[in-house]
C-alpha cells in the first residue's frame, strides 16, 4: 500500500475494524516490570496489552488501517497536531487521516513503550475507532 491508497479500506475490512467500537469497555492492558532486582538494578517497565488491543492491532494491519508511509516525517511536518488532537476533533477525520493517525500511534509504540496504551487512556484511540464505526455506517460514495 502506498500514499496513493490512503483513504481506501474494503467495506468488509472497515466493518471488521468498526466492530472494535463494541469492545471499547474491555481492559486495555497493564504495566508490568519496574521491579527492584537488587540494590543496583531494576527490570524495565513494559506494557502488556490486553487481548482486545492485540486483536485491534492485528486487524489494523490485516485490513489496511496501518499503512506504509513516511509517518515519522509526516509527524515532523505537522502530523503531530493530527495525532495529538482533541479526541472530539477526530470525529470528523477523513479515513486517510484515521489511517495516518493509527499508523503513527501503533508504529510509534515500537519506539516509545506505552504510546498505544496512552492513546487508549486519553481517548484518542477510542475516538478513532468510533470514527471507523461511523465511516462503516456511512452510505458508499
Amino acid at each position: 500500500m502506498t500514499d496513493a491508497t490512503l483513504g481506501h479500506i474494503a467495506p468488509a475490512g472497515l466493518a471488521a475494524l468498526a466492530a472494535f467500537a463494541d469492545r471499547l469497555d474491555e481492559p486495555v492492558g497493564e504495566w508490568k516490570g519496574g521491579d527492584t532486582l537488587d540494590e543496583d538494578a531494576i527490570s524495565m517497565p513494559w506494557f502488556a496489552a490486553s487481548a482486545m488491543v492485540n486483536d485491534f492491532v492485528a486487524a489494523a494491519y490485516e485490513h489496511g488501517l496501518v499503512v506504509p508511509f513516511g509517518w515519522s516525517d509526516w509527524m515532523s511536518d505537522g502530523g503531530r497536531d493530527v495525532v495529538f488532537a482533541d479526541p472530539a476533533a477526530m470525529a470528523a477525520y477523513p479515513l486517510a487521516d484515521v489511517q495516518r493517525t493509527v499508523t503513527a500511534i501503533i508504529r510509534g509504540d515500537r519506539f516509545t513503550e506505552g504510546a498505544l496504551a496512552e492513546a487508549f487512556a486519553d481517548g484518542r484511540m477510542p475516538a478513532l475507532i468510533r470514527r471507523l464505526a461511523a465511516l462503516a455506517g456511512a452510505p458508499a460514495a
